[in-house]
C-alpha cells in the first residue's frame, strides 16, 4: 500500500461551502481524497423516516454528485456499516485521516466511537468538524457548569459568554482538489452504487406524498440569496423575520429549514449574512433581545 488517502465522509454537511471537514481533507497534498457516503441503515436513512424526507436527501446526494461529476470524480455512495467499509478501504490505501461532521444527538455515539476505535487501532487521525451548529455543544454545556441550557434565554446567554460563532471557511476550489478514482475491483468489493439510489429502491415506496421541499447546496444557496433579500427589506422597515409577520401561503414555502438540517446550507453563513445585514442597515448590534435569526 504506498496510495494515500484522506476519506470525506459526507453525513449531515451535505454541502462544500464552509465545510471543514472538506478543508481538513485537502491539508494534506500528499494525499487523494474519496468522498463517499454510506447507507448503514441508520443514519439518515433510519426505519422512522418518510418518503419526503429520504428524498430529499437523495436530492443532496444528487446535487454533491453532479457538482464532483463536474471535477472528473463522483460521490461514492456505500451500502454497509462504517467499519466494514473503512476496513475494505484500509487493504487497498493507506488512510491518513478520516473527516466528517460531528453528528451531536447521543443516539450515533455508539456508531461514531466504534469508528473512532477502528481508526486508533489503525493510526488513521480522525477530525470530526462542528459543521450542524454554531457552537460545539460541548464548549456550550460546558460554560453552563456542565448543564445543557433548558430554554432559548438562557442557550442565549451562554452564546454571548462563549463568544461570536466562527465566520464561515473560505470556498474550496474543486477543479484544484486530488480526487481519488477508484478501479471497478475496489467497486465490486465496496459494492459501491452506480447511481444516487431512488427511495424505493432503499424501501421508502412513493404512497402519493405531497412534496414541497427540493434538496441540493445550489438550490439551498439559490433561494438563500432571495432570503437575505426579503430579510433586508423588513430590516429597512424596521422590523424583522418577514415570514412569521407576512407569511405568503400562496407561493412556494420560503424557508430554509430543511437545507440547515441536512447541512446543505450552513448555518454559520446563515447566521452570520443575516446579522450583517442588520449591522449594515442599523450600524450596529441588534439588541440582545431582538432575535432575528
Amino acid at each position: 500500500m504506498t496510495d494515500f488517502i484522506n476519506i470525506l465522509w459526507f453525513r449531515n454537511g451535505l454541502r462544500f461551502h464552509d465545510n471543514g471537514s472538506l478543508h481538513n481533507a485537502i491539508q494534506d497534498n500528499q494525499a487523494m481524497v474519496l468522498p463517499l457516503f454510506i447507507f448503514d441503515g441508520e443514519t439518515p436513512c433510519t426505519t422512522m423516516s418518510g418518503y419526503n424526507k429520504i428524498k430529499f436527501l437523495l436530492e443532496c446526494l444528487e446535487d454533491l454528485d453532479q457538482q464532483l461529476r463536474e471535477v472528473g470524480s463522483r460521490l461514492y455512495c456505500i451500502r454497509g456499516n462504517p467499519v466494514s467499509v473503512l476496513k475494505k478501504i484500509c487493504s487497498k490505501f493507506s488512510v491518513q485521516r478520516l473527516c466528517f461532521d460531528q453528528d451531536c444527538e447521543p443516539i450515533w455515539l455508539e456508531r461514531d466511537n466504534a469508528v473512532k476505535d477502528y481508526c486508533m487501532a489503525n493510526k488513521i487521525e480522525v477530525c470530526e468538524n462542528i459543521g450542524a451548529t454554531l457552537w460545539d455543544p460541548e464548549a456550550i454545556i460546558s460554560a453552563n457548569n456542565g448543564i445543557p441550557p433548558l430554554t432559548y434565554r438562557e442557550f442565549c446567554i451562554v452564546g454571548e459568554g462563549v463568544g461570536p460563532p466562527g465566520r464561515p471557511l473560505e470556498p474550496v476550489d474543486l477543479r484544484e482538489v486530488c480526487w481519488l478514482d477508484l478501479d471497478e475491483i475496489l467497486l465490486d468489493k465496496l459494492e459501491v452504487m452506480e447511481y444516487i439510489p431512488s427511495p424505493e429502491q432503499l424501501g421508502f415506496p412513493y404512497k402519493g406524498e405531497r412534496k414541497v421541499y427540493k434538496g441540493g447546496e445550489r438550490r439551498a444557496l439559490k433561494f438563500f440569496c432571495r432570503r437575505i433579500r426579503l430579510e433586508k427589506e423588513a430590516f429597512l422597515d424596521g422590523s424583522f423575520l418577514p415570514n412569521r409577520q407576512s407569511p405568503d401561503i400562496l407561493n412556494p414555502p420560503k424557508s430554509l429549514s430543511p437545507d440547515l438540517k441536512f447541512g446543505c446550507l450552513s448555518v454559520r453563513l446563515f447566521y452570520w449574512k443575516i446579522l450583517d445585514a442588520f449591522r449594515q442597515i442599523h450600524e450596529g448590534n441588534p439588541p440582545p433581545s431582538n432575535t432575528i435569526v
